[in-house]
């Protein structure tokens, strides 16, 4: 009996799906609507996502910019002993035309005590670029500073002008820095604290009019220097 009711029931499905096929009325199937990359006349498409992006547009991703320093100790038991320390630096603002884009908070990531590196005199610190777009050019300021060691980068107030500019030869190609390129050297007239600011600068790769005064766009990151 199981057998039978189940064979009449598989029939009749078969008819109904048969019916509504053949129905003028039968329901339609509907995808999720979609929007292509590219053409949804909005932000995106001015963006990395837009398969067709505004030809006058040069993107760029903000990438980290790192501090390589050379740490050497001696040991008693294993002679000397040599690492390189990564140091992050801080984005503080954007320079593009006659605007100044900052405000780029992390909480406590913007303390001095996260963000200071003790250096000796004449010493070269590596820099390191990833995870964004290689800039088309690179340099240094060091500034001398006021700075509250339990303060913030925000509360720092530089001394006087700059003390040094060090353009930054740099190489994407290059694992590792070297004392020609991807690196700068801190050449300070005394010991102390300075305001350490790396400039990146992009070109607008897509300006067609050599008459336009577009200028670059310039990202400025700090760290704070402890010249022993």
């Amino acid at each position: 009996m199981k057998l039978i009711i189940g064979v009449v029931l598989s029939v009749l499905a078969s008819l109904t799906i048969a019916i509504f096929a053949s129905s003028p009325y039968q329901i339609q199937s509907a995808d999720a609507q979609t929007v292509p990359s590219g053409e949804c006349n909005c932000i995106l498409d001015s963006t990395s996502y837009a398969s067709t992006p505004y030809n006058n547009l040069t993107g760029l991703t903000i990438p980290s910019v790192d501090l390589l320093k050379n740490e050497t100790v001696v040991s008693a038991t294993e002679g000397n002993l040599s690492w390189i320390t990564e140091k992050g630096t801080e984005l503080l603002g954007v320079l593009s035309e006659n605007y100044f884009l900052g405000n780029f908070s992390r909480g406590t990531g913007k303390t001095v005590a996260l963000n200071t590196l003790d250096i000796q005199q004449n010493e070269s610190l590596g820099v390191e670029v990833s995870g964004g777009s290689v800039p088309d050019r690179m340099k240094a300021e060091i500034i001398q500073a006021s700075v509250d060691k339990n303060g913030t980068l925000a509360e720092i107030t530089t001394i006087g002008p700059k003390i040094a500019e060090v353009p930054i030869l740099y190489d994407e190609t290059l694992e590792e820095p070297t004392i020609d390129k991807n690196s700068l050297k801190v050449n300070v007239p005394a010991a102390g604290d300075y305001l350490l600011l790396v400039e990146l600068s992009y070109d607008n790769k897509n300006q067609t009019s050599s008459l336009s005064s577009s200028k670059p766009l310039t990202l400025v990151y700090e760290t704070v220097l402890v010249v022993k």
